[in-house]
């Protein structure tokens, strides 16, 4: 099962509106109707939907961003997320100490 997660920023409302489908093995799509009850129902194209849940107010950017943290925390990621300059440089750093361990190495003998 796959579920995707679309959004809508409605800039006039002040509102960020949040649309969550589950894609079955089979394809067919089916938007989340009730989060707490994980109820879902089938999704047809041109039928109008309501959003899953929306956020209002000066609470969206606190609580996204908070949400976002709390997922680095416990390694949740993005996918296609870059790398941080802090991880390529300790990659560096351990490339190059392999380097001088292999080839000080070679020379010794």
């Amino acid at each position: 099962m796959q579920f995707k997660v679309f959004c809508r920023h409605e800039e006039f409302a002040n509102r960020l509106s949040f649309y969550i489908f589950k894609i079955d093995p089979d394809g067919a799509q089916s938007i989340c109707t009730s989060l707490d009850k994980m109820e879902y129902s089938r999704y047809e194209v041109g039928k109008k939907i309501d959003p899953t849940f929306s956020l209002t107010g000066y609470i969206i950017n606190p609580f996204l961003k908070e949400i976002a943290n709390t997922l680095k925390e416990i390694g949740i990621k993005a996918e296609n997320e870059p790398v941080l300059e802090n991880e390529l440089s300790a990659v560096k750093y351990h490339l190059e100490d392999m380097r001088k361990l292999v080839f000080e190495n070679k020379e010794h003998k």
